[in-house]
């Protein structure tokens, strides 16, 4: 008996898991960056480590 988790071979569940949370997390980095200024934000401080 084969009692492994996860998805069978082929059925692609997995990577499209992983794919989603690439887009999701690209998507998001994204729009942090078109509504943060960071040249503007007071609390936002650059050191030496760049």
């Amino acid at each position: 008996m084969d009692r492994d988790w996860g998805s069978k071979p082929g059925s692609g569940g997995a990577a499209s898991a992983q794919n989603e949370a690439i887009d999701r997390r690209e998507r998001l980095r994204r729009l942090a960056m078109e509504t943060i200024d960071l040249a503007k934000d007071p609390y936002f401080m650059r050191n030496h480590l760049g």
